[in-house]
């Protein structure tokens, strides 16, 4: 998990670096600018790029930061939280980055009609870090989310 949360803030590194370098700097293309349909620029200008003005890959990372910090300080998995309450935290923001995810690739595929391969990998990222909490904490979540109230959503 740690590997894979350093993995999404250098992804969420690079798209940013991306992002302004192309947008505000007026750099011609990126490193991924390949083809037709591989082109991370033509993304990074669509208006799903941004919120007010902001990437949205700075949003990711924080959210990668924030993992790591997570699991890096021994905080989520550990007794952080007696009660697992911070276990449930990070399935819901898991959960979140991972359905963002899905809702960006399918934004890409469908409507922008171009593919940003460093969004693609941070995407599967996103999903293999949610599946991987998921299923190797299963039997816990579900103690904690019952405990929390939300014993209904596993």
């Amino acid at each position: 998990m740690l590997v894979l949360a350093a993995g999404g803030m250098v992804m969420s590194g690079v798209l940013t670096r991306s992002y302004y370098l192309h947008n505000i700097a007026g750099q011609s293309t990126s490193a991924c600018a390949i083809n037709e349909y591989v082109d991370c620029d033509r993304v990074s200008e669509s208006a799903f790029a941004e919120i007010a003005g902001m990437p949205i890959s700075v949003l990711g990372f924080a959210l990668h930061a924030m993992f790591f910090l997570a699991f890096g300080l021994g905080f989520a998995r550990k007794k952080g939280a007696e009660d697992g309450t911070l276990d449930v935290w990070m399935v819901l923001f898991g959960a979140a980055a991972a359905l963002v995810s899905l809702i960006l690739a399918a934004i890409s595929l469908l409507v922008i009609q171009a593919l940003c391969l460093f969004c693609t990998i941070l995407q599967i990222i996103n999903l293999t870090m949610f599946v991987l909490m998921v299923t190797s904490w299963r039997g816990d979540l579900r103690e904690s989310m019952r405990s929390l109230g939300l014993g209904a959503i596993l």
